[in-house]
């Protein structure tokens, strides 16, 4: 279980980017994790124009898990779009899920390099091991794309399985 909570994943969740930050909102949804009471209020600025991410925050009643998690969406989505959002997700759904399987780096694309996106969603990955913990990392990049398809306010209402 020490692995679970290794010092990245920590420091995530201690001093967590984009909680309780003041944007101006442009597309917001929540979300909520059953297995484990996490709630999650996520808010985006989409540029119209290019529609990619101007800028992200977030609220939370989370535990550790889902607050690092939220933290990461924040550090790796400025500057992208609906469809990398999608990626990241997909990504971080498969290593989480198949944690033996080869590594499909071809998902990771966009404004950030390939090894800090790697080594961001690396902190996540111990949570494989915990299949009840998976969808606590997962909730805020499924509230992020709900918040991006639909703009302004929308509730994801609960979380379905992983």
């Amino acid at each position: 279980m020490n692995n679970l909570y290794q010092q990245a994943l920590k420091k995530h969740y201690q001093a967590p980017i984009g909680l309780n930050k003041h944007i101006n909102i442009s597309h917001f949804s929540e979300g909520y994790n059953a297995s484990c009471g996490d709630e999650i209020s996520l808010s985006m600025q989409v540029d119209s124009r290019s529609e990619t991410i101007d800028d992200i925050s977030f609220r939370s009643d989370s535990c550790a898990i889902c607050t690092a998690s939220a933290s990461i969406l924040c550090l790796l989505s400025i500057g992208i779009n609906l469809e990398t959002l999608q990626s990241y997700y997909q990504y971080l759904k498969t290593q989480l899920n198949h944690p033996c399987g080869s590594l499909n780096n071809s998902l990771l694309t966009a404004n950030h390099s390939e090894t800090q996106k790697s080594a961001e969603f690396d902190i996540l990955l111990p949570i494989s091991a915990h299949p009840t913990r998976i969808n606590c990392a997962l909730l805020p990049w499924q509230t992020a794309i709900a918040a991006f398809s639909s703009p302004k306010v929308q509730s994801s209402g609960r979380m379905s399985n992983a």
